[in-house]
């Protein structure tokens, strides 16, 4: 996932002294930037290292911290793959912190000292400014005694897997490469591959594991892996279980069909602010039936319901999907009404099973009286599923 919260750096002067962690958190500092280690968890991927960015003056224009790689970085005292060790995810800067998850690798059976060395960074211009990214040097280093890495974690058994997985779209597919079994839970390694649609195009919403029991259990977090890679991960799934089966939750991927439909807004204008307005009207949307079921007065604000009216397990077809770009209200006088906000409308039923429901598009109020509208939507949105895939802990 990449990095891209706004945050002025500066370029300073002289490299970093390597403090030696002996608690936490530990900060050290070099060329403008201060960078703190808080916290170690293990995972069963890897060793999470929580860091916070800083910039110590702010005398250029805002920048954005890109991703930090496997390039960026020289560990020592850490075993495993170094190609997916980097930055996993970021949050919302607190005080002037940025907060970082990097994953480095685990703790070898017989641990000494570990040091982690950020090499280098790279930086980028906020969206809409003009500038190429640019490179700060380091080094900013971190030595990690044993009595924090007897914190890292420890490699779990992993199970080759490499199968792929048809989904009943032409261009999206899916590559199991391995499972994790360790004392701490189970991790299941996946790859989406999104051909022609490109990740943007698609919405992903996760997996649970079914038990040979036929109890259910999900994710108890999901996490971007540096090479492109997603890894779930599970409590343990108890020391009887050794094999069960992968659910895919369907994805909602980007679909060429626009929509163009005509409203009749006069109902909204004669009852009071708040009151749903049944609207009724219908449209097909891939051969599937759907209707725009009602319209709200929300403030300055009105709020479009829009239902597949097929059974659920055969609705394929949503009004709306990954895209939202071009969304519009246009009214008989030429005026434009922008989207503002709205749901996709994937909804659960009390089986678990997730299908296409009821989408949602808030747009600005038109004027008191205004009649006749269309609404205009470039891109729609079809759900797509993947059948279940029976794995095995011995595999």
């Amino acid at each position: 996932m990449a990095m891209l919260l706004a945050v002025p750096l500066v370029l300073g002067c002289g490299p970093a002294e390597s403090p030696r962690a002996t608690g936490l958190p530990v900060e050290t500092r070099a060329s403008g930037i201060r960078i703190r280690l808080t916290d170690v968890q293990a995972r069963l991927i890897g060793t999470v290292l929580r860091l916070e960015l800083r910039r110590e003056m702010a005398t250029r224009p805002s920048e954005t911290f890109l991703p930090i790689t496997a390039e960026m970085l020289d560990v020592t005292g850490f075993v495993g793959d170094e190609r997916l060790w980097g930055s996993l995810v970021s949050y919302p800067e607190r005080d002037g912190w940025l907060p970082v998850d990097l994953l480095v690798g685990y703790r070898p059976a017989e641990p000494g000292e570990a040091t982690v060395t950020i090499e280098w960074l790279l930086v980028a211009p906020e969206p809409g400014l003009n500038g190429s990214p640019r490179r700060i040097e380091g080094p900013w280093t971190f030595v990690l005694p044993r009595s924090v890495f007897d914190r890292a974690a420890v490699a779990p058994t992993v199970f080759a897997v490499e199968r792929e997985i048809a989904t009943d779209h032409p261009d999206l597919r899916i590559v199991l490469h391995r499972l994790l079994s360790s004392q701490a839970g189970t991790g299941i390694v996946y790859r989406l591959e999104t051909g022609k649609l490109g990740p943007s195009n698609v919405l992903e919403n996760g997996l649970r594991v079914r038990l040979s029991n036929g109890g259910l259990m999900e994710a108890s977090g999901e996490w971007p892996l540096p090479d492109g890679s997603r890894v779930a991960e599970f409590p343990p799934l108890g020391e009887q279980t050794r094999a069960f089966a992968v659910e895919w939750y369907p994805w909602v991927v980007a679909h060429p069909e626009p929509v163009r439909i005509e409203l009749d807004l006069s109902p909204l204008w004669a009852v009071p602010e708040g009151a749903i307005v049944p609207l009724g009207t219908a449209f097909e949307l891939g051969g599937e039936p759907l209707t725009v079921t009602s319209v709200q007065r929300r403030g300055d604000e009105m709020v479009l319901v829009v239902r597949n009216q097929l059974d659920p397990e055969a609705r394929r077809r949503l009004l709306v999907g990954p895209v939202w770009e071009g969304i519009v209200l246009r009214a008989d006088t030429g005026k434009v009404y922008r989207n503002i906000g709205g749901s996709t409308g994937l909804e659960r039923d009390e089986r678990g099973g997730v299908f296409a429901g009821a989408s949602t598009l808030e747009f600005e109020l038109p004027p008191v009286g205004t009649q006749r509208v269309w609404l205009e939507v470039p891109v729609t949105g079809r759900l797509v599923r993947a059948p279940a895939v029976t794995l095995a802990l011995d595999e």
